[in-house]
């Protein structure tokens, strides 16, 4: 990595990857993840090694639902990170519905994702589900996604304004996730201002996107359910 992607570069080095590897797959003989050279590949000029950096940030560091993945918090650090760096100029297909999107775009709706995994509304059903809360304990990995959404919201803040249609909407789709933080609240109407600089169905939205939009100019929809 060069000289501008030295915060992203100090949450790899100063992350212990390794100890939230599947250690029972490596005695199986399943060779090692290798979380910090595989992200590292996302700050790459390298195309392939962008591809397999985001393949493994969506594929091998989130768990399925209702459960949060150890590695997410520390994921979601380095990736917030990279916004506010000089990131490689590629675009990559969607893996929903093969639309080629910018890598800031693709890195945001992962942002959006593990966010939304545990906000409150998955807090509940996962009471639903275990009969209690995953965020009793201090140590939870909710606890540790959740924690950081002020951090996040600071890398995210300057891209609302950015020049990409599609990247300023993935990035307002983040911010609707981040907002529902008691803590952020006060950001609530910048966010909300923002929808009305994006017109309903532009290139590269989906129905959610919209959905976020149209309760931004109600100004009361601040909730996933």
């Amino acid at each position: 990595m060069a000289d501008g992607f030295a915060a992203s570069r100090g949450i790899l080095d100063e992350t212990d990857w390794r100890g939230f590897e599947n250690w029972d797959d490596i005695a199986k003989g399943w060779p090692p993840l290798d979380s910090a050279v595989r992200l590292r590949g996302l700050a790459s000029d390298n195309l392939p090694l962008v591809e397999a950096g985001l393949w493994h940030l969506m594929h091998d560091l989130v768990a399925e639902h209702p459960n949060v993945h150890p590695a997410t918090a520390p994921a979601v650090r380095y990736v917030a990170a990279l916004l506010t760096e000089p990131l490689p100029d590629v675009v990559l297909k969607s893996s929903s519905d093969s639309r080629l999107l910018p890598l800031r775009a693709h890195l945001l709706a992962w942002l959006e994702a593990a966010l939304r995994s545990v906000n409150d509304a998955s807090v509940r059903h996962f009471v639903e589900l275990a009969g209690f809360s995953p965020i009793e304990h201090p140590d939870s990995p909710w606890h540790a996604v959740r924690q950081v959404r002020p951090q996040v919201f600071d890398a995210v803040g300057p891209v609302l304004d950015a020049l990409d249609p599609v990247v300023r909407r993935s990035a307002l789709a983040v911010a609707v996730m981040l907002v529902q933080d008691a803590g952020l609240e006060d950001h609530r109407e910048r966010v909300a201002a923002g929808s009305s600089r994006l017109p309903f169905g532009s290139a590269g939205t989906d129905r959610s996107s919209d959905r976020w939009c149209s309760c931004f100019d109600r100004r009361r929809c601040w909730s996933t359910e």
